[in-house]
């Protein structure tokens, strides 16, 4: 490559600093948002579909269920829950909960499954569809097929922190046992921005 050439690889291709909103939670985000557009649709599922409002408030809902089940900063909630549109509102309300919250794929093997939680040190499993016989999990499993979150208030909670975990995910394995990193609200709002 020439030097300028080089200079443009190297420089101006990987300038991708921009100014982000250091100060919000991926929650703090999605409730923006819900204020901007609260009567669009937010997440179509098959023949289903709920309006950034709807989402909101149903994963108000489970949130609050959560949080009075023990559920706060500092605390990890396996999510095992097939594709649907409970998975994202789960995923949200642990975030508004101000847990971290841990993907599990409810179709891997059960003997990874049961690895993760046991690393992990999850307190909350959420669940949605088959689950399996031989699993592993002395805390308390939360199944969203049933209606826990009826009639419970859909305002939104304290937001948490910026330095919070969102998610704790893991590694495939390759090399021997899977290992799980945290990821912080802020470097998911950093990416995505």
């Amino acid at each position: 490559l020439s030097e300028e050439e080089t200079h443009t690889a190297l420089t101006k291709w990987n300038d991708t600093k921009a100014d982000y909103p250091k100060d919000k939670t991926l929650s703090q985000l999605f409730e923006d948002q819900v204020i901007r557009t609260p009567n669009q649709v937010a997440i179509v599922f098959e023949d289903q579909k709920l309006t950034y409002l709807e989402l909101n408030e149903q994963a108000n809902q489970w949130a609050g269920l959560l949080r009075e089940k023990g559920v706060k900063a500092g605390t990890t909630v396996g999510m095992m829950v097939e594709e649907s549109l409970e998975m994202i509102v789960g995923i949200l309300a642990v975030l508004k909960a101000g847990a971290a919250y841990l993907p599990i794929d409810p179709d891997q093997v059960v003997k990874r499954t049961n690895a993760i939680l046991k690393d992990s040190a999850a307190r909350f499993l959420i669940v949605k569809g088959n689950q399996k016989a031989d699993l592993h999990f002395d805390g308390d499993v939360i199944d969203m097929e049933v209606p826990l979150f009826k009639g419970r208030d859909t305002a939104n909670l304290a937001a948490g922190q910026p330095d919070h975990n969102a998610y704790l995910i893991y590694t495939s394995g390759s090399t021997g046992t899977p290992k799980g990193v945290f990821i912080q609200h802020r470097s998911v709002v950093n990416y995505i921005t």
